[in-house]
């Protein structure tokens, strides 16, 4: 069964996070800050566009980039090669096995038929496999494998929660200040600003369709155009 003060606290994480685009935005691109306003507009209605036209492909392909968006993290912390990234995968593939009638309540929501919503979670599922065969066989990885299972394992949905809370978003913001100078109290406030109005008022929003597929495009603008200063060692 779906918590929904967890469901919706792990949505306004996820969408406050991008607080940290428009710092990045503005503090690395601060003579082009229009254009690259523009961009990601742009992208951002091609995305939406996407997803009505094509809801079965771009939302699979969402869930596929947030499993190496969050293993980014992992491969960051040990300092270690593109391999660690599967992490990710692996966090994601037993958050679904355990809570899979959950995900399949989540992605109905989306407008997706049975069927292809059956065969995108067994195949996050399966990503599993080809995780341990990428990754390094090392003793270390052993227990980081441990520690990805305590995550995922729950039975109230969402196991992500703590994920983004205790490890993504403080790596984000101590990255955020080694890269960019940015002070981590700035960042901390920035985002429990847009964090608290965001959670009050998701409820209403998450029931237009329309709202989900914005949120699908921020994901993946968050992904593809603004995060690239994290993707140093492909």
């Amino acid at each position: 069964m779906i918590n929904p003060q967890l469901y919706y606290l792990s949505l306004s994480l996820f969408i406050s996070e991008y607080v940290f685009d428009f710092i990045i935005l503005s503090n690395q691109y601060r003579y082009q800050l229009k254009k690259k306003l523009v961009a990601y507009l742009f992208l951002q209605i091609i995305i939406v566009t996407l997803c009505i036209i094509l809801p079965s492909i771009i939302i699979p392909l969402t869930i596929y980039l947030f499993m190496f968006h969050f293993g980014e993290d992992i491969r960051y912390i040990f300092n270690e090669k593109a391999a660690y990234r599967w992490f990710g995968a692996i966090l994601f593939s037993i958050n679904i096995f355990f809570n899979f009638k959950s995900y399949t309540l989540i992605f109905k929501t989306f407008l997706i038929n049975e069927e292809t919503i059956l065969y995108l979670l067994i195949n996050c599922i399966l990503l599993i496999i080809p995780s341990f065969i990428i990754i390094p066989c090392k003793i270390k990885n052993i227990f980081i494998t441990l520690f990805i299972f305590i995550i995922g394992y729950n039975k109230i949905m969402f196991g992500l929660v703590p994920y983004m809370i205790f490890i993504h978003l403080p790596l984000t913001i101590y990255r955020l200040n080694k890269k960019f100078i940015i002070e981590p109290t700035f960042a901390i406030i920035s985002l429990i600003l847009v964090t608290i109005p965001v959670n009050l008022f998701i409820s209403l929003f998450f029931k237009s369709i329309y709202f989900k597929y914005h949120l699908i495009g921020l994901l993946i603008n968050h992904i593809l155009f603004i995060s690239k200063w994290k993707l140093k060692h492909l």
